[in-house]
């Protein structure tokens, strides 16, 4: 058995069951003096079982949210984004036989760029 160490653990942000998601996209084009002609640009929140084959796979949460038309970026901009509903009913977790995961990919036309986050169920003890 090999021991991880820091530096080989990869960093999330972690976001509570019930609370909203939020965060900006930052878009721009690679060359400064050209034009990004793009078919607009769209921001997910999906959760994803994946069992252990990784052939097979079970989406439970899909959430769209559009950020910006078709058109054009001429220069560097940001897009807020949130999702207000944080519909999260089960906690991150990696195992064995099974993955469950969490994770928000940014599209403008055909690039993806996606980032993992960690939700957390608080629970509550009835006394």
């Amino acid at each position: 058995m090999q021991r991880v160490g820091r530096e080989d653990r990869k960093k999330y942000f972690l976001f509570y069951d019930g609370k909203a998601i939020s965060g900006k996209v930052s878009l721009a084009p690679e060359n400064p003096n050209k034009r990004l002609e793009h078919q607009g640009s769209k921001m997910e929140c999906i959760g994803q079982i994946l069992y252990r084959d990784r052939r097979d796979q079970h989406e439970f949460v899909s959430l769209v949210k559009d950020l910006v038309w078709p058109g054009e970026i001429t220069r560097s901009q940001a897009f807020d984004f949130e999702f207000t509903h944080g519909e999260r009913p089960y906690e991150a977790y990696t195992g064995q036989n099974v993955k469950l995961r969490y994770f928000l990919p940014a599209t403008i036309s055909d690039v993806v760029k996606e980032t993992g986050i960690v939700a957390h169920t608080l629970s509550t003890t009835q006394s």
